[in-house]
């Protein structure tokens, strides 16, 4: 069992690689669903086969043939973590734009690991054999480590940050934990799977380092859960496709069955833009679509039609236009002149910076300094 142990590894690990190489071209070819979301699952999927297929070469004996293969793959470990961030962001309605500046910024810490590598990447057959034939030394170690820890706080950072997105997209649309889409209940769980990987990387290494563990199985357990996402997602891509690709029900015949009529839906039209443009009530920073349903006399799943149909908006989305609005006329008017850019986010009912920021941006093109210095008018001086 134990000479089996090799080849019955290299077979599931190769499934698992064959499996997300064909899931990383359904995503980057599938009209479904955020067909950015699915690019960046794509290059995601892509990256990990990848990754599983430099154990595959180890297991199998390929690197004793082909040397020169050695550790090519490796630098790919530090995509993960940008990649993972740009999937959250995307699919939480915050996709990111990528730049030259950006791109170059995810790549540096992959090309610092290619620039670390280049002398043994230079050595010759002989010398790179020798490396796998000898063990590591002192300094190899030491290198190992710090990569390790370069690896741990790179991976970490992204993962808190899309943790960080994903609650605040949820708080913002206020979603009861029983209500929360499939999609959204995908990503807390890429989250978990992702955070155990990474806690058990590390464990492993440092145990099998100095020798806390010496089973056969322990070097290839967090790369065993690697291959194990690329299952996962095959198995709900098939069962369960509602988590990657969310649809949205037509608007056509999403209302068919409303008693309300076009004479009522013009009334509370009128109403609901009477409450947010004239009485102003988005400036309550606690307002929720029943609080606002309530204020126009009609019920909360009513109020949602009116904004859907009038405005062709969600709830969030409406609520947001008329504070950017707000904002916008408050950053231009010179009696505003001594307030802070968050003062006045604040006064207008928005609650977290990086939201507000990012909503402002999202529909205005502009942050908020620059709207100011294309738009604000001085304030006037009396002259005597």
């Amino acid at each position: 069992m134990q000479n089996q142990l090799p080849i019955i590894l290299a077979i599931f690990l190769s499934i698992g690689a064959f499996q997300g190489l064909f899931l990383a071209g359904i995503f980057f070819t599938s009209p479904r669903g955020n067909r950015n979301a699915n690019r960046w699952m794509g290059m995601l999927l892509l990256v990990l086969s990848l990754l599983i297929s430099d154990y595959i070469a180890g297991l199998l004996g390929w690197y004793q043939r082909w040397p020169h293969l050695i550790s090519i793959i490796f630098p790919l470990w530090f995509l993960m973590g940008p990649l993972i961030y740009g999937y959250f962001r995307t699919l939480t309605g915050q996709p990111l734009k990528l730049s030259p500046r950006k791109i170059f910024l995810y790549g540096l810490p992959l090309l610092a690991v290619v620039g670390i590598s280049l002398p043994f990447y230079l050595k010759n057959a002989a010398e790179k054999l020798a490396y796998l034939q000898t063990p590591q030394s002192e300094s190899v170690r030491l290198l190992s480590v710090a990569l390790l820890c370069f690896y741990t706080l790179q991976i970490g950072w992204h993962m808190l940050q899309s943790r960080r997105e994903l609650n605040t997209f949820i708080k913002e649309h206020a979603f009861s934990r029983d209500k929360i889409p499939a999609h959204l209940t995908w990503l807390r769980s890429l989250l978990l799977i992702f955070t155990v990987f990474l806690a058990l990387d590390i464990l492993l290494y440092f145990a099998i380092h100095f020798q806390y563990v010496r089973f056969a199985l322990a070097p290839y357990l967090s790369i065993l859960i690697l291959s194990c996402f690329t299952y996962t997602v095959a198995y709900l891509a098939i069962l369960k496709p509602q988590k990657f690709f969310p649809e949205s029900a037509p608007k056509n015949i999403k209302y068919e069955r409303s008693p309300m009529t076009p004479e009522n839906l013009s009334v509370y039209h009128d109403r609901l833009k009477f409450t947010l443009g004239t009485e102003k009530a988005f400036l309550k920073r606690q307002l929720s679509l029943r609080s606002l349903a309530e204020m126009i006399d009609i019920t909360p799943h009513q109020l949602s039609q009116v904004i859907n149909q009038s405005f062709g908006l969600s709830f969030h989305d409406l609520l947001n236009r008329y504070r950017i609005e707000e904002v916008q006329q408050r950053l231009t008017d010179p009696r505003y002149e001594n307030y802070t850019i968050l003062a006045i986010a604040a006064d207008v009912g928005f609650n977290s910076r990086a939201s507000f920021y990012r909503i402002f941006k999202q529909f205005t093109g502009q942050t908020p300094s620059e709207y100011i210095k294309d738009n604000r008018q001085p304030a006037k001086t009396s002259s005597h």
